[in-house]
């Protein structure tokens, strides 16, 4: 359990207005896979009460129609900007901590992974988000 907890880890990042998220938008991408995690160590983690995953879902997002967001991995920002310029949503995947996995991710040391940060960006490209500018945090 805890390696499947410190390999989720590796996909956190910090999305204002939501805090420190796994962000999952597909179990079927190949990151996930090479990571060692699926779908029956999501299922395993939600009912030992670390995260809430449901993949019968649409996607969480941040509630608010947004047209830019600051996301930040593993201390690197990224300002995010749609596209047309018009607001909208902002998918986070799902999954997302609990209380419980909130606290643990801070003494999970699990180390940040250039690939699946490119993924992720690449992933909110698709969905009408584009990188303004990288900065350090």
């Amino acid at each position: 359990m805890q390696v499947f907890f410190t390999k989720l880890c590796q996909f956190v990042w910090f999305i204002p207005g939501a805090a420190f998220v796994p962000v999952v938008h597909d179990i079927e991408m190949p990151q996930f896979a090479t990571q060692g995690l699926n779908f029956i160590n999501l299922v395993h983690l939600t009912s030992i009460g670390l995260i809430e995953f449901n993949n019968n879902m649409p996607g969480l997002a941040i509630r608010t129609l947004l047209t830019e967001i600051t996301a930040s991995y593993c201390g690197q920002a990224h300002q995010l900007k749609s596209v047309d310029g018009a607001p909208r949503r902002f998918g986070i995947g799902t999954t997302i901590f609990t209380a419980t996995g909130q606290e643990l991710f801070r003494i999970a040391g699990s180390e940040g992974d250039d690939e699946l940060r490119r993924a992720t960006l690449e992933r909110w490209k698709n969905t009408g988000w584009n990188e303004a500018e990288a900065q350090s945090a």
